[in-house]
Protein backbone atom coordinates (compact mmCIF):
# COMPACT_ATOMS: atom_id res chain seq x y z
CA UNK A 1 0.00 0.00 0.00
CA UNK A 2 1.34 3.42 -0.91
CA UNK A 3 1.77 6.13 1.74
CA UNK A 4 -1.00 8.05 -0.04
CA UNK A 5 -3.45 5.14 0.09
CA UNK A 6 -2.58 4.35 3.72
CA UNK A 7 -3.11 7.98 4.75
CA UNK A 8 -6.44 8.21 2.94
CA UNK A 9 -7.65 5.02 4.60
CA UNK A 10 -6.92 6.55 8.01
CA UNK A 11 -9.29 9.48 7.39
CA UNK A 12 -12.75 9.35 8.96
CA UNK A 13 -15.74 8.42 6.82
CA UNK A 14 -19.19 7.08 7.61
CA UNK A 15 -19.45 5.15 4.36
CA UNK A 16 -18.80 1.44 4.06
CA UNK A 17 -18.63 -0.98 1.15
CA UNK A 18 -21.93 -2.50 2.24
CA UNK A 19 -23.09 -4.95 -0.40
CA UNK A 20 -20.64 -3.68 -3.03
CA UNK A 21 -17.62 -5.50 -4.43
CA UNK A 22 -17.63 -3.96 -7.91
CA UNK A 23 -13.95 -3.02 -7.68
CA UNK A 24 -13.13 -6.75 -7.57
CA UNK A 25 -14.66 -7.16 -11.02
CA UNK A 26 -14.21 -3.82 -12.76
CA UNK A 27 -10.49 -3.30 -12.10
CA UNK A 28 -7.40 -4.84 -13.66
CA UNK A 29 -5.20 -6.63 -11.10
CA UNK A 30 -1.78 -7.27 -12.61
CA UNK A 31 -0.51 -9.51 -9.83
CA UNK A 32 -3.46 -11.88 -10.28
CA UNK A 33 -3.38 -11.67 -14.10
CA UNK A 34 -6.99 -10.49 -13.85
CA UNK A 35 -8.17 -8.23 -16.66
CA UNK A 36 -10.57 -5.37 -16.09
CA UNK A 37 -14.17 -6.55 -16.30
CA UNK A 38 -13.56 -10.11 -15.10
CA UNK A 39 -14.85 -11.22 -11.71
CA UNK A 40 -11.92 -12.02 -9.42
CA UNK A 41 -11.47 -15.73 -8.82
CA UNK A 42 -10.81 -14.98 -5.14
CA UNK A 43 -14.36 -13.75 -4.57
CA UNK A 44 -16.49 -16.31 -2.77
CA UNK A 45 -19.88 -17.07 -4.28
CA UNK A 46 -21.17 -17.97 -0.82
CA UNK A 47 -20.63 -14.71 1.01
CA UNK A 48 -22.50 -11.46 0.64
CA UNK A 49 -21.07 -8.82 -1.75
CA UNK A 50 -18.83 -6.40 0.07
CA UNK A 51 -17.32 -9.04 2.31
CA UNK A 52 -16.34 -11.93 0.11
CA UNK A 53 -12.62 -11.53 -0.70
CA UNK A 54 -11.02 -14.80 0.31
CA UNK A 55 -7.48 -13.35 0.32
CA UNK A 56 -8.20 -9.92 1.81
CA UNK A 57 -5.40 -10.04 4.40
CA UNK A 58 -2.93 -11.17 1.71
CA UNK A 59 -4.40 -9.19 -1.18
CA UNK A 60 -2.02 -7.87 -3.89
CA UNK A 61 -0.43 -4.43 -3.61
CA UNK A 62 -2.60 -3.00 -6.41
CA UNK A 63 -5.74 -4.02 -4.49
CA UNK A 64 -4.33 -2.45 -1.33
CA UNK A 65 -3.53 0.77 -3.20
CA UNK A 66 -7.02 1.08 -4.68
CA UNK A 67 -8.96 4.05 -3.33
CA UNK A 68 -12.71 4.13 -3.98
CA UNK A 69 -13.69 7.80 -4.10
CA UNK A 70 -17.27 7.07 -3.04
CA UNK A 71 -16.22 4.95 -0.06
CA UNK A 72 -13.41 7.24 1.04
CA UNK A 73 -15.30 10.52 1.30
CA UNK A 74 -18.68 11.50 2.67
CA UNK A 75 -18.82 14.58 0.46
CA UNK A 76 -16.97 14.33 -2.86
CA UNK A 77 -19.56 12.09 -4.54
CA UNK A 78 -23.33 12.05 -3.95
CA UNK A 79 -25.01 8.96 -2.54
CA UNK A 80 -26.28 7.92 -5.97
CA UNK A 81 -22.67 7.31 -7.06
CA UNK A 82 -22.61 4.23 -4.79
CA UNK A 83 -20.88 1.74 -7.12
CA UNK A 84 -23.28 -1.18 -6.63
CA UNK A 85 -26.17 1.10 -7.60
CA UNK A 86 -24.58 3.41 -10.17
CA UNK A 87 -22.80 0.63 -12.08
CA UNK A 88 -19.28 2.12 -11.85
CA UNK A 89 -16.62 2.90 -9.28
CA UNK A 90 -14.23 5.84 -9.27
CA UNK A 91 -10.59 5.58 -8.26
CA UNK A 92 -7.67 8.01 -8.19
CA UNK A 93 -4.01 7.43 -8.94
CA UNK A 94 -1.27 8.50 -6.55
CA UNK A 95 -1.37 12.30 -6.99
CA UNK A 96 2.38 12.61 -6.63
CA UNK A 97 2.38 11.34 -10.23
CA UNK A 98 1.46 13.87 -12.91
CA UNK A 99 -1.10 14.15 -14.28
CA UNK A 100 -3.58 13.13 -11.63
CA UNK A 101 -6.04 10.65 -13.15
CA UNK A 102 -9.45 9.66 -11.87
CA UNK A 103 -10.70 6.44 -13.41
CA UNK A 104 -14.33 5.55 -13.95
CA UNK A 105 -14.43 1.75 -13.88
CA UNK A 106 -17.78 0.48 -15.23
CA UNK A 107 -19.50 -2.73 -14.30
CA UNK A 108 -19.04 -4.96 -17.38
CA UNK A 109 -22.73 -5.86 -17.16
CA UNK A 110 -23.63 -2.14 -17.36
CA UNK A 111 -20.84 -0.62 -19.49
CA UNK A 112 -22.71 2.63 -20.26
CA UNK A 113 -24.17 3.22 -16.79
CA UNK A 114 -21.81 6.20 -16.33
CA UNK A 115 -23.17 7.95 -19.41
CA UNK A 116 -25.88 10.01 -17.74
CA UNK A 117 -25.98 13.83 -17.67
CA UNK A 118 -25.60 14.22 -13.88
CA UNK A 119 -22.69 11.75 -13.76
CA UNK A 120 -20.96 13.42 -16.69
CA UNK A 121 -21.43 16.83 -15.07
CA UNK A 122 -19.68 15.64 -11.89
CA UNK A 123 -16.82 14.11 -13.92
CA UNK A 124 -16.33 17.47 -15.65
CA UNK A 125 -16.32 19.29 -12.28
CA UNK A 126 -13.70 16.93 -10.86
CA UNK A 127 -11.51 17.38 -13.95
CA UNK A 128 -11.69 21.17 -13.65
CA UNK A 129 -11.35 21.46 -9.88
CA UNK A 130 -8.37 19.09 -9.63
CA UNK A 131 -6.86 19.99 -13.04
CA UNK A 132 -6.88 16.28 -13.79
CA UNK A 133 -8.15 13.81 -16.36
CA UNK A 134 -11.22 11.70 -15.69
CA UNK A 135 -10.95 8.53 -17.78
CA UNK A 136 -13.75 6.07 -18.45
CA UNK A 137 -12.36 2.55 -18.73
CA UNK A 138 -8.88 1.21 -18.16
CA UNK A 139 -6.01 0.47 -20.48
CA UNK A 140 -7.12 -0.64 -23.93
CA UNK A 141 -10.76 -0.36 -22.86
CA UNK A 142 -10.44 3.40 -22.25
CA UNK A 143 -13.02 5.03 -24.45
CA UNK A 144 -13.72 8.51 -23.09
CA UNK A 145 -11.90 11.13 -21.09
CA UNK A 146 -12.87 14.47 -19.56
CA UNK A 147 -10.32 17.29 -19.44
CA UNK A 148 -9.93 20.33 -17.15
CA UNK A 149 -10.89 22.78 -19.89
CA UNK A 150 -14.27 21.09 -20.37
CA UNK A 151 -13.51 19.05 -23.47
CA UNK A 152 -14.66 15.45 -23.63
CA UNK A 153 -12.87 13.11 -26.00
CA UNK A 154 -14.08 9.72 -27.15
CA UNK A 155 -12.30 6.96 -29.00
CA UNK A 156 -15.13 6.94 -31.54
CA UNK A 157 -14.81 10.66 -32.36
CA UNK A 158 -11.11 11.22 -31.68
CA UNK A 159 -9.30 7.95 -32.48
CA UNK A 160 -6.01 9.75 -33.05
CA UNK A 161 -5.81 10.52 -29.32
CA UNK A 162 -6.06 6.85 -28.32
CA UNK A 163 -3.35 4.28 -28.90
CA UNK A 164 -4.94 1.01 -29.94
CA UNK A 165 -2.14 -1.24 -28.75
CA UNK A 166 -1.37 -0.18 -25.19
CA UNK A 167 -4.27 1.90 -23.92
CA UNK A 168 -2.33 5.17 -23.84
CA UNK A 169 -4.25 8.33 -24.63
CA UNK A 170 -2.68 11.60 -25.70
CA UNK A 171 -3.87 14.69 -23.84
CA UNK A 172 -3.49 17.94 -25.78
CA UNK A 173 -1.31 20.42 -23.84
CA UNK A 174 -3.97 23.11 -23.90
CA UNK A 175 -6.47 20.94 -22.07
CA UNK A 176 -4.91 21.53 -18.65
CA UNK A 177 -5.37 24.73 -16.66
CA UNK A 178 -2.08 26.54 -17.08
CA UNK A 179 -0.02 26.96 -13.93
CA UNK A 180 -2.35 24.83 -11.78
CA UNK A 181 -0.87 21.71 -10.23
CA UNK A 182 -2.42 20.72 -6.94
CA UNK A 183 -0.29 19.07 -4.28
CA UNK A 184 -1.36 15.76 -2.72
CA UNK A 185 -2.37 17.72 0.40
CA UNK A 186 -4.61 20.04 -1.63
CA UNK A 187 -6.15 17.09 -3.48
CA UNK A 188 -6.84 15.27 -0.22
CA UNK A 189 -8.40 18.39 1.29
CA UNK A 190 -10.66 18.73 -1.75
CA UNK A 191 -11.64 15.07 -1.87
CA UNK A 192 -11.89 14.32 1.81
CA UNK A 193 -11.99 17.62 3.69
CA UNK A 194 -9.16 16.18 5.75
CA UNK A 195 -8.00 18.07 8.81
CA UNK A 196 -4.72 16.22 8.49
CA UNK A 197 -4.13 15.44 4.86
CA UNK A 198 -1.48 13.04 3.59
CA UNK A 199 1.85 14.59 2.65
Amino acid sequence: MTDWAAAIRSLPTSRTCGNCDLCCTALHVEELHKPAGMRCRHLSAFLEPGGNCLIYRQRPASCGAFICLWRGSDTVLPWDFFPASSGFCLSINDPTDWPTIIKVNPDPKRPTSWDQPHYRARFAELAFDLNCIVVVGEGVTSATFFTPNGKVYSKADDPELFSSDNGVFQIPDGDFREGVRLTPVEIAEYLYGAAQSPE
